[in-house]
C-alpha cells in the first residue's frame, strides 16, 4: 500500500500516559494550555504532519467558592465539587432525596435535591424543570470519590446551583432527608468569555475515495488524569494519523476543545466548515475508547448500523452493548443536523470523571486491539462507498 498500517500498543500507551502525566486538562486551565502545547509538539515533530489550530471561542467556568453545610445543630461541612455551569448563588432551604428514576415527576419548590443519579447534565435539567432550588449530586460508587460533570451541555449557565459529594457523604445527606432537615449551598464562580482551538489534520490520497472524519476530545474533567475520558481517545488520534499517514483515503482529524463543557469545539468546527462536513460520508468519534474495568459499547446511527454490526462479527471484535442512534454524550452530536452516518467506540469505565481514572486501568493490549479495529472500520468505510441508508 505504501503506508504504514502497523498500529503499536507501545506507542499508544507511552502516548496515553504522555498526556495523563500533564495532569487535569480542564479548559482554561494551565492543564489545558500544556494539552495543546503537547499536541503541537507531536504533531510537528512525531507525526510530521501539517495541522490547522483553529481557534474558537466557550464560556469558561472557575469555581472561586464552593460550600455545603448541614444547618442542623451540630453544623456539619461537607466535602464537595461544583458541576460545570452551576450558577453562583447562595441558597438555603430543605433537603430532599430524589432517586433518578423518580427525577422530574414533582415540584421541588423551594428544596434542595439531592440525586443518586449517574449523569449529571441528565438529572440537573429535572430538578429544574420541578423548581427545585439548588442541587447535589450523590455518588453510587464504592470508594469515596466524588464524580464532577456538567449541569448541561446546552452551553449555557445554569438556573440554580450544584455540586457533587461522595457516597459516604451521600449516606450521611439522605439522612439528613429523612428527617427533613436544612442545608447552605453555595456555589461562587466566574464565567469568561475565553478562546479555546481545534486541530485538524487534513490528509489527502488524492483518490477520489469518500471522506470520513475521525475526531476525539482532548480536554478532561477538573479531578485526576483522565485516563478514559479520554488521553485514550486522544491517543488513538494521533496513532491513525501516523498510520494513514501516505494513504491514497482521504480523512480528515479533528482534536476538539471543550467537549466537557458542552462540544464546543466540534460544533465551531461544524458551524465553520458546513460545506466540507456536508460532504463527510460518516464521523468516527473517539471518546472513551478503551478501559480494562468495563464493556464495550458501539454506537452508530441506524443508516449505518447493519454494515457495522456485519463487520464486527466478521472481525471477532465483542460488542456488549449496541446504542442506535449513538447515546448523545460526544462531539458526533455537532454533526447531527447534517444527518451524517456516526460510529463511536467507547467503553464503560466506572471511575469516569472521577480522580481514579487513571492509566493504570487502561491495558495496551485491549488500547491496540480497540484502535485497530477503529483503523479497519475507516478502510472499509472508504474502500466500499456508502449513501446515506447505509448501504454499499
Amino acid at each position: 500500500m505504501g503506508f504504514d498500517m502497523k498500529v503499536s500498543g507501545e506507542r499508544l500507551k507511552k502516548v496515553l500516559n504522555d498526556i495523563c502525566s500533564l495532569g487535569p486538562r480542564w479548559q482554561g486551565s494551565e492543564g489545558e494550555r500544556k494539552i495543546v502545547n503537547f499536541l503541537e509538539r507531536s504533531l510537528l515533530d512525531e507525526a510530521k504532519v501539517q495541522f490547522i489550530k483553529e481557534d474558537f471561542n466557550y464560556i469558561g467556568f472557575k469555581p472561586q467558592k464552593v460550600e455545603l453545610t448541614i444547618l442542623d445543630p451540630p453544623e456539619k461541612t461537607i466535602s464537595c465539587q461544583p458541576l460545570a455551569y452551576s450558577a453562583s448563588k447562595i441558597v438555603e432551604g430543605e433537603l430532599i432525596f430524589i432517586s433518578e428514576d423518580k427525577l422530574g415527576q414533582g415540584n421541588y419548590s423551594g428544596k434542595v435535591v439531592l440525586s443518586n443519579a449517574l449523569k449529571s447534565y441528565q438529572a440537573y435539567p429535572k430538578v429544574c424543570m420541578g423548581e427545585g432550588t439548588g442541587f447535589i449530586l450523590g455518588s453510587n460508587l464504592a470508594e469515596n470519590l466524588l464524580r464532577v460533570g456538567t449541569t448541561n451541555y446546552e452551553r449555557r449557565i445554569g438556573s440554580i446551583p450544584a455540586i457533587s459529594v461522595g457516597p459516604q457523604d451521600t449516606q450521611i445527606l439522605r439522612e439528613v432527608a429523612i428527617r427533613e432537615g436544612k442545608v447552605h449551598l453555595e456555589v461562587i464562580a466566574l464565567f469568561p468569555e475565553e478562546k479555546g482551538y481545534n486541530f485538524i489534520v487534513h490528509l489527502r490520497g488524492g483518490s477520489d475515495k469518500q471522506k470520513i472524519l475521525i475526531c476525539s476530545h482532548y480536554d478532561s474533567m477538573w479531578l485526576g488524569p483522565h485516563a478514559f475520558d479520554n488521553a485514550s481517545g486522544t491517543s488513538a488520534i494521533m496513532e491513525l494519523i501516523r498510520c494513514f499517514k501516505g494513504s491514497p483515503y482521504n480523512l480528515d482529524f479533528l482534536l476538539c476543545g471543550a467537549e466537557e463543557l458542552g462540544f464546543w469545539g466540534s460544533k465551531s468546527f461544524v458551524e465553520k466548515h458546513r460545506q466540507e462536513c456536508s460532504d463527510l460520508a460518516a464521523v468516527i468519534c473517539l471518546d472513551g475508547i478503551c478501559s480494562d474495568l468495563g464493556s464495550i459499547e458501539v454506537g452508530v446511527t441506524e443508516n449505518l448500523a447493519p454494515r457495522i454490526k456485519d463487520f464486527a462479527n466478521q472481525h471477532n471484535f465483542r460488542v456488549d452493548q449496541w446504542s442506535i442512534p449513538p447515546r448523545p454524550n460526544s462531539d458526533h452530536v455537532s454533526f447531527e443536523p447534517l444527518g451524517t452516518p456516526v460510529f463511536w467506540l467507547t467503553t464503560m469505565d466506572p471511575y469516569y470523571h472521577t480522580s481514579k481514572d487513571i492509566p493504570e486501568h487502561i491495558g495496551k493490549e485491549k488500547l491496540e486491539i480497540h484502535t485497530v479495529f477503529v483503523s479497519q472500520v475507516i478502510m472499509n468505510l472508504v474502500d466500499e462507498p456508502i449513501d446515506f441508508d447505509g448501504k454499499l
